[in-house]
C-alpha cells in the first residue's frame, strides 16, 4: 500500500518545494511556496498537504505558505498510537520552529481548524490570526453522533476488497468526481493515511471545541461553504458566537473540498482579512 502510494504521487499536480523536518515525534514532511509573511495551512482528514496545491499555486505573492503533513498523513512520520488534539498541535509547533517560523497566521481545514484552535491555545503568541474552515463543533450530543457514524475502519488485504469496500466510498462521499486529478491526490492521500486514519477522528471528537475555542484571542475569520451538509454551517456559526470579534463569511459555491475547487474565491475573502490584522501587508 505505501508503494502504491509512492507510485500515484508522482501523477499528483506539485508546484510546491517539499522537505522534512526532525520533531521529537519523528519527520514531518511540509510543502512550501513563496517568500514573505508566512502563512501555515493545515489538511483536512484523510488528506495531506497535497490538497493546498492549488490554493498555493494561486495565491498572491509576498507570502510564504507552508502546508504540512500532521503526523501519521502524507509523508509525516506516523504516532506510535492515538494521540490527543494537544500532541498533533505540539509536533507542528515543534516543525515550525525547525523551520524558524516564530509566528504566523494559521488557516486550518475541518480537522486542521481543530489543530489550528489548539496551537492558539497553546501557543498564543506565534499566532497572527486564524483562518477556521468548517471547524468541528457540534452543539448536541446527536450530531456527535451522527459524525461519528461516518468514521469506518478498515484493514488492508492481499486483493484490493479494502479499497472498494472502505476507502473508494469514503472518497467519493466528498469528492467531486468530475475533477479527476483532485480525485487521484485525495486518493493518494486515503491510502497514505492507511488503517489508522480514524486516530485523528476520534482526537477531534475528543476535543472541547467550544471551552478552547473561548480561549482563543487571536483575530479569527470562520469560512464555510454554501454547500457543505447543513450540520457545517451551524457549527460554524456556533465557533463564531463563542470566539469575541470573529468575523463570519459563507463561500459561495463552496463544498467541502472548495479548497482545490474554487481556490481564487477564497482568497478573495481570506486577503481582506489577512491584511488588516497585525503583521499585514
Amino acid at each position: 500500500m505505501e508503494k502504491l502510494a509512492v507510485l500515484l504521487s508522482s501523477y499528483v499536480e506539485s508546484q510546491s518545494r517539499r522537505g522534512y523536518v526532525d520533531t521529537s515525534k519523528g519527520q514531518i514532511h511540509y510543502r512550501t511556496v513563496g517568500q514573505g509573511r508566512p502563512i501555515v495551512l493545515l489538511h483536512q482528514t484523510p488528506s495531506s498537504s497535497a490538497m493546498w496545491e492549488r490554493f498555493m499555486k494561486s495565491f498572491p505573492s509576498g507570502y510564504q505558505l507552508i502546508a504540512l503533513d500532521s503526523p501519521g498523513f502524507g509523508n509525516s512520520d506516523a504516532p506510535t498510537g492515538p494521540i490527543p488534539m494537544a500532541g498533533y498541535a505540539a509536533t507542528l509547533l515543534e516543525a515550525l520552529t525547525a523551520l524558524g517560523i516564530k509566528e504566523a497566521l494559521f488557516m486550518g481545514h475541518h480537522t486542521g481548524a481543530s489543530i489550528a484552535i489548539e496551537i492558539a491555545c497553546q501557543a498564543p503568541e506565534r499566532v497572527q490570526g486564524l483562518v477556521l474552515m468548517g471547524p468541528f463543533a457540534p452543539p448536541t450530543a446527536l450530531q456527535l453522533h451522527w459524525w461519528k457514524n461516518l468514521v469506518h475502519r478498515w484493514q488492508p488485504d492481499n486483493t484490493g476488497e479494502f479499497v472498494t469496500e472502505a476507502v473508494l466510498p469514503r472518497l467519493n462521499m466528498v469528492t467531486g468526481s468530475s475533477d479527476a486529478q483532485h480525485y487521484l491526490s485525495e486518493l493518494v492521500g486515503y491510502l497514505q493515511a492507511g488503517p489508522n486514519y480514524w486516530w485523528a477522528y476520534d482526537a477531534v471528537f475528543s476535543y472541547d471545541t467550544a471551552a478552547n475555542a473561548a480561549k482563543v484571542k487571536a483575530p479569527t475569520l470562520i469560512l464555510t461553504g454554501a454547500h457543505e451538509v447543513p450540520d457545517q454551517a451551524d457549527m460554524g456559526r456556533h465557533v463564531h458566537a463563542i470566539i469575541k470579534g470573529s468575523e463570519y463569511a459563507t463561500i459561495s459555491g463552496g463544498s467541502s473540498e472548495m479548497v482545490s475547487e474554487i481556490p481564487t474565491a477564497i482568497h478573495e475573502v481570506v486577503l481582506p482579512f489577512i491584511t488588516k490584522i497585525k503583521g499585514g501587508k
